[in-house]
């Protein structure tokens, strides 16, 4: 009798599933999970990218290109891979971005939402309306377009704008010494440029 009534109830449930329209804001490793479970379960993900390929941060030629020279990720790949999905044989435990961005981007395409990414598309607003939600974007050639969507997804990560906050002393200690400067990481490339220089 239990069983009948469970199963009853996960029909009945399946039966009123409204499928939604979900717009996903970034094409990085959030907004392509993201995409792949709404797709699973039963949604449309429409994935929005303001670069040309999967990766965020990570792809090849990211829009906000703030990972740094050489870097390599703090995690070992066994740790950081989907539990469906291994990085390819061979790599090295700590990976550098080319073979992240890759692995986004095989991720995409292995659980089939690559298709459902508009590159090259700036989101530049969402705003309520009703029920739903008024996305607007822009394309390459400055062309914008609005539609509404049942739900929004924002996937696009935490670096846009580097927050800089004053420091009380730091004007009367860069006056001291022509030298001396200060930096957000965000501008931070390549060791280089501070060889042999104090560093904090």
């Amino acid at each position: 009798m239990q069983f009948t009534l469970q199963a009853a109830l996960f029909a009945t449930v399946a039966a009123t599933r409204i499928s939604r329209r979900v717009a996903v804001i970034g094409g990085g490793s959030g907004g392509v999970v993201a995409a792949r479970f709404l797709k699973r379960a039963g949604h449309k993900p429409t994935i929005f990218e303001a670069g040309e390929q999967f990766g965020g941060v990570w792809a090849d030629a990211p829009t906000n290109d703030v990972v740094y020279k050489d870097l390599q990720t703090n995690l070992p790949t066994a740790v950081m891979q989907s539990p469906d999905l291994d990085f390819p044989a061979g790599l090295p435990s700590y990976i550098d971005k080319p073979m992240l961005g890759r692995y986004i981007a095989q991720y995409a395409t292995t659980f089939g939402v690559a298709a459902d990414a508009r590159f090259g598309t700036k989101v530049d607003s969402v705003e309520a309306a009703d029920e739903a939600w008024r996305v607007r974007w822009s394309e390459r050639d400055g062309a914008t377009h609005t539609e509404t969507y049942d739900a929004v997804i924002v996937a696009n990560g935490h670096y846009e704008e580097p927050y800089a906050p004053p420091i009380p002393g730091d004007d009367e200690w860069l006056a001291a010494d022509a030298s001396r400067e200060i930096i957000h990481s965000r501008a931070y490339d390549d060791a280089s440029a501070f060889r042999d220089r104090s560093v904090l």
